[in-house]
């Protein structure tokens, strides 16, 4: 999602205390959504957000976008206009008319509420400044004030909207199923035929749109519109979603009837399109909101979930071994969640009931108040603990032989530093070729279910090398636990597999990677497994569910579990979106000086701390010859800020050779 730094300033009461740019991404990434770019477009910035799917259907709008920031910023307020959810008395204030037959009765469950608002004494002519630079800003070409005002309200609270011309409107609209042989020519002119079912909006003689979707060149606006109906519907993801990728009109629109958007927006949307077209144009006439469903059954104080929160619960869950967190739950339930739209009722003695907000559908038990905590104070405070441990425990006691094995499995690899990966079911048969082809793919390059987990591994490894000094690794370990799928006859089977691989860029003379690989099998323990190599990686896989996992479990699983290494204390950071480069040194130094391993590592570390742009450096190799020991070193330097170029490295490698110079070594 594409965001304006300007547009974003225009939600808050106090602006000026928002920071820069590329700090707000950093804060956002941090505790929120990751940001995956900040573009520089003249005066303003641009932010390209992704919104992971469980938070999609509430902030997919970049007024919540900017709650987000009020949550993380101490001080920062929201303009008290704004609303991110309607109260009763907003409810009340919008007319409404109930009218069942919006919605052919038998596809309620497709769509559940659909409105019209007839707004008439409309001068459909070009959009104010400020609302053409807004939507320019985000890559969207202003068309016509009616037009432009729905893209605004679907970018600003994520709530899609539609307006047909009244006057080209044949009968009554509504929504229903499109019958064999109907078409529909689409805006922009492109004709398309419908198959029979297929959801559509439509009046008493044609098909005016494709519900969430597309609209149709019937009822398109133009400027000579004078009268309008306004649609504001929340339709079924699963349907929006099979219909725009079969008929391959994926946009803005659908994407987020695809996420999933809140049930009560539709109002809000619609409040706030009329409150922004009458301050443009205050002489139009608005009718009363025609709706398919009552409203007492849309806004209802007992459709907002209440979440009991137990401190000592939430402690014990996050880190019970951390004096401060009770302290800083207490006030982030008290002080920050009510920033939500959240009712908070202190019922004593640390516990609390939470009533959530509509908006907030991710808020489903105490547990995603635990997530909202360590977000909103960053993973820096996460660890594992012994309650962790305990957990663990728990799993193995309630699963059956085979997730124990999965389980005891994991934990081998994670115990010998492999790195897991959890890569795509969906891959390209075109470079897959036992894949399992989809009767109906999401995309050209994911048509197909994968039969096999070294496919995917291999490329992951491969994309790994680059990265290896970053991280100060020579070897690549890597393992995924995943289904995979098989044809058999007229049925697809799924089966459960491991794959797992080594990789360097290049061997050791005298190392035999068919060695050191076959020491993890026999070490795994699961019996023989056929291994195949490819440009310098070992990769094997194995059939889980071919693996007698009741006897592995009986052998393994005490050990396993008293095996104390995975209970570890992490921390997490933010990595560099820009690229790393290596350069090396290599010198000699006079075993006479008298200057050992230790005493070297020392001046190194000393000249790296004098260079911030160094992000990373280790000694690579180390031998001795005719009275001089020489030792090689090897930095990575990278910037948090931009691309640093060869001359920057350049001159830092300089005055590193130039220091050990003057200690008297000998510079390779």
């Amino acid at each position: 999602m594409l965001i304006s730094h300007t547009w974003l300033q225009t939600y808050f009461s106090n602006p000026e205390i928002l920071p820069q740019p590329e700090a707000v991404a950093d804060l956002l990434t941090m505790h929120a959504f990751e940001v995956e770019s900040v573009e520089q477009q003249g005066s303003d910035y641009i932010y390209d957000i992704k919104i992971t799917p469980d938070r999609g259907p509430y902030a997919y709008g970049l007024r919540y976008v900017a709650l987000e920031l009020c949550l993380i910023i101490p001080g920062l307020k929201m303009s008290e206009y704004l609303r991110t959810d309607l109260t009763d008395e907003d409810v009340t204030y919008t007319q409404t008319e109930l009218k069942h037959d919006l919605v052919n009765k038998f596809l309620e469950n497709l769509c559940p509420i659909y409105s019209l608002t007839k707004i008439e004494n409309v001068k459909n002519g070009a959009s104010p400044e400020w609302l053409k630079q807004r939507l320019a800003s985000i890559g969207q070409n202003p068309k016509s004030l009616l037009v432009d005002l729905t893209n605004y309200i679907m970018f600003d609270i994520g709530q899609p909207l539609h307006v047909f011309d009244a006057d080209k409107v044949y009968g009554h609209i509504r929504v229903d199923f499109s019958v064999e042989g109907e078409s529909i020519t689409l805006l922009g002119g492109k004709e398309i035929q419908l198959d029979a079912n297929t959801l559509v909006i439509r009046d008493s003689k044609d098909i005016l749109a494709i519900p969430g979707v597309k609209g149709g060149a019937k009822a398109e606006v133009d400027e000579h519109t004078t009268n309008v109906y306004l649609e504001a519907a929340h339709f079924n993801q699963a349907a929006v979603r099979k219909v725009a990728r079969k008929l391959n009109l994926m946009n803005e629109s659908s994407k987020r009837f695809e996420q999933g958007i809140n049930p009560q927006r539709f109002l809000l949307a619609v409040q706030d399109y009329i409150h922004v077209l009458q301050s443009v144009a205050p002489d139009v006439v608005v009718h009363k909101t025609e709706i398919s469903h009552d409203l007492n059954g849309i806004y209802n104080q007992n459709l907002r979930r209440r979440i009991d929160i137990d401190i000592d619960s939430l402690t014990s869950t996050i880190d019970s071994n951390n004096d401060q967190i009770p302290t800083l739950l207490v006030d982030f339930i008290e002080q920050v969640l009510p920033k939500t739209g959240a009712e908070i009722i202190h019922k004593g003695d640390g516990t609390y009931t939470l009533v959530a907000p509509y908006h907030r559908t991710d808020m489903i038990q105490e547990a995603d108040i635990a997530d909202e905590f360590l977000r909103n104070k960053s993973y820096d405070i996460l660890r594992y603990d012994e309650g962790f441990k305990n957990l663990l425990h728990k799993a193995t006691d309630l699963g059956n032989d085979a997730d124990k094995l999965t389980h005891n499995v994991r934990k081998f690899f994670k115990d010998r530093d492999f790195d897991e990966v959890i890569l795509h079911t969906l891959v390209d048969s075109k470079v897959n070729a036992n894949a399992t082809k989809l009767k109906n793919s999401l995309t050209a390059d994911r048509d197909s279910l994968r039969s096999d987990l070294k496919t995917n591994i291999l490329k992951s490894v491969e994309l790994n090398f680059k990265h290896l000094d970053l991280v100060s690794k020579n070897i690549i370990k890597v393992f995924e636990i995943g289904k995979v799928f098989k044809n058999e006859g007229n049925d697809v089977t799924e089966r459960n597999h491991l794959a797992f691989a080594l990789a360097m860029v290049k061997w050791p003379k005298g190392v035999q990677m068919e060695d050191e690989m076959e020491k993890i099998i026999t070490e795994l323990g699961l019996g023989k497994i056929k291994t195949e190599t490819v440009n310098n990686v070992i990769i094997a896989e194995i059939d889980l569910d071919a693996v007698d996992a009741g006897q592995v479990v009986q052998e393994k699983i005490e050990s396993y579990l008293s095996d104390t290494a995975l209970i570890r204390s992490k921390k997490y950071t933010k990595a560099s979106a820009y690229p790393a480069m290596s350069r090396d040194i290599a010198f000699f130094v006079e075993d006479s000086a008298g200057k050992n391993e230790t005493d070297i590592d020392a001046l190194i570390k000393d000249l790296v701390s004098k260079n911030p742009i160094i992000e990373n450096y280790f000694r690579f190799d180390i031998f001795q010859k005719d009275g001089k020991t020489s030792y090689a070193y090897r930095f990575v330097f990278q910037s948090y800020e931009k691309t640093l170029t060869e001359e920057e490295t350049k001159d830092v490698m300089g005055n590193m050779a130039e220091n050990l110079v003057e200690q008297g070594f000998i510079v390779r």
